[in-house]
């Protein structure tokens, strides 16, 4: 029964995400998981975390299964292994912090710490971090000081402190706790909302709206290729002449650029030499790449994908998963894709730098925040059919806005099947084409900001900080324990 009603609060956790974005639901979850910590000792270990865990992510990750559901016969076994998989395999983390941090702000300690590791080990998943359920009140500003990691410990302490002081005090005295903590946060990250001017760069995002299960179907193919050629084409209604800069989704040429010469005639010859990044997969010696072409008179690769998605570009061990019959989601050339060396600035004008991010790469902000060079922009290209109509593109479209607050730069984001347009440094949708809708969208790109103190900063001020609170948590552990047996 009791392991039941953690798994709810998590699950309740877990509408903090988008495109609930329920933080005035989640966050009292979080307290009242911290009050049956602290009044239950005895439930304190293992499996307290894991089940709190197992409830969030099975709300926030819910959308997991939709890759598998797009060619059901082949992979539609894998959806329900995927999510209890995945659910599982992070709440781990959540378990294995409470199983260490016993005392009673052990959770909270717990949380921070897991969050991070998580990020992290084999190679990471921020997806959906905790600290994220502020992203639609004016405290998600607040990452642009001390990033979405310390945010996520600031958001588990006010669940601590919310529920030490019910112990304590009563409810009335929480709520009012819990209130002023929010407040202060609130206004803290309104303060810290930038004035942001338009620049004289005009950009154009093109939406095809491709169904993934056509996508590469030849019967298709070519019409949402065609589609993308005549929004390319169309005039601007905001100034005459072309767009400095047309951007396209991922993988939007539908053949392996190696074979791609006619349709790369056709990008020039319809977007009227105004450069075009577009996504496309290629041959590098035997292996295949997810990259970015810049189309100007000629098509140049200028970024390969550097962080590839597991299942749905490559297998992790590889070896033992392939005998159980598990098979790359998005298998079109009997092989896996080879990652890219980072991500890099690329010179698309001499007027305008860009970083390209493709689909998952968005999902890391301590990749983004490391950049050596400063561009005028992100440029996020990505595929969301795989992710379903539900609740998966608006959680990629948030991790999109999280990356625009932390670095205080535009993203330029096209997506084949939506959420496409311009993210101001605040993290603001300025320009969009909705969800499911194909079209084009024109915009003067939003100037960047001064370096955020996130970006100068960076994340090693809050580890050092985890590690001593850490091993506070551990002594102070050990000697009640010393204390207990003496």
């Amino acid at each position: 029964m009791i392991w039941g009603a953690v798994f709810l609060l998590g699950a309740l956790l877990g509408l903090g995400a988008a495109p609930w974005d329920l933080w005035f639901i989640a966050l009292p979850a979080l307290c009242l998981l911290n009050f049956i910590w602290i009044r239950q000792v005895h439930l304190r270990g293992f499996a307290f975390g894991f089940f709190a865990a197992l409830g969030y992510f099975a709300v926030s990750l819910s959308w997991i299964i939709e890759p598998f559901l797009v060619d059901v016969a082949t992979h539609g076994w894998m959806a329900p292994f995927a999510l209890i998989g995945m659910a599982s395999g992070l709440a781990i983390f959540w378990g294995g912090a409470t199983r260490v941090f016993r005392a009673g702000w052990g959770f909270a300690i717990g949380i921070a710490c897991a969050e991070v590791l998580r990020s992290y080990v084999f190679g990471g998943f921020p997806w959906g971090l905790v600290g994220q359920i502020w992203l639609e009140t004016p405290v998600i500003q607040v990452t642009s000081w001390i990033g979405p990691y310390a945010l996520t410990g600031v958001t588990a302490l006010i669940g601590y402190i919310g529920a030490r002081v019910f112990v304590s005090k009563g409810a009335g005295v929480s709520g009012l706790v819990v209130l002023a903590c929010v407040a202060a946060l609130w206004s803290w990250g309104t303060v810290l909302r930038q004035d942001v001017t338009a620049s004289d760069i005009l950009v154009r995002v093109v939406q095809p709206n491709a169904e993934q299960s056509k996508k590469w179907d030849p019967q298709y193919s070519m019409t949402y290729f065609q589609r993308s050629l005549d929004y390319t084409a169309r005039a601007s209604a905001m100034r005459d002449g072309r767009p400095d800069l047309v951007v396209w989704p991922e993988s939007a040429i539908p053949v392996l650029l190696d074979y791609a010469d006619p349709l790369i005639e056709d990008i020039i010859t319809f977007s009227q030499a105004a450069p075009v990044l577009v996504g496309t997969l290629r041959f590098d010696g035997p292996d295949i790449t997810n990259s970015v072409a810049l189309v100007t008179d000629r098509a140049e690769v200028v970024y390969d994908k550097s962080r590839l998605v597991p299942f749905g570009e490559f297998i992790p061990f590889e070896r033992w998963l392939s005998r159980m019959g598990v098979t790359i989601v998005s298998d079109l050339f009997g092989t896996g894709f080879r990652a890219g060396a980072g991500l890099k600035a690329v010179q698309v004008t001499p007027d305008i730098s860009v970083v390209p991010l493709i689909c998952y790469e968005a999902i890391f902000p301590h990749d983004v925040r490391a950049l050596d060079d400063r561009p005028h922009a992100l440029v996020h290209l990505t595929n969301d059919a795989w992710f379903g109509q539900i609740s998966g593109p608006y959680q990629h479209l948030a991790q999109a806005r999280m990356r625009a607050i932390e670095t205080g730069l535009p993203v330029i984001r096209a997506a084949n099947t939506g959420i496409s347009g311009v993210l101001d440094p605040n993290g603001r949708m300025t320009h969009q084409i909705e969800l499911n809708n194909d079209g084009f969208a024109d915009f003067w790109l939003p100037n960047r900001t001064d370096a955020t103190v996130y970006v100068r900063i960076g994340d090693r001020w809050y580890k050092i900080l985890l590690i001593v609170l850490a091993f506070t948590a551990i002594i102070s552990q050990f000697r009640k324990q010393v204390d207990v047996n003496s």
